[in-house]
């Protein structure tokens, strides 16, 4: 059964709003990974981690998502799965 709009609303607004940062790039990158997530009726096994990802310095947010190999390990798998949603979006 999908769970009204509201409540999917309720956890993907605040990413969205965490996603606007002040660095272009990172906002390039971040809007359309977290507007894909809007076609997902639950949280993603990765919300928590994409949570804290959110929470950086837009200086460090910036330099992983266009250096993946500089971030810390437990963020690097997700880091490539924006990059790659990213890539997509534009094939």
């Amino acid at each position: 059964m999908t769970p009204p709009l509201k409540n999917q609303q309720a956890w993907l607004n605040p990413l969205r709003w965490q996603a606007r940062r002040g660095v272009l790039e990172a906002e390039i990158l971040l809007a359309p990974f977290i507007d894909s997530l809007a076609l997902s009726v639950d949280k993603p096994p990765f919300f928590a981690t994409l949570c804290e990802l959110l929470n950086e310095s837009d200086e460090n947010l910036e330099r992983w998502l266009l250096r993946p190999q500089q971030a810390p390990a437990n963020y690097q798998a997700l880091i490539q799965t924006i990059r790659k949603n990213y890539l997509n979006s534009k094939a």
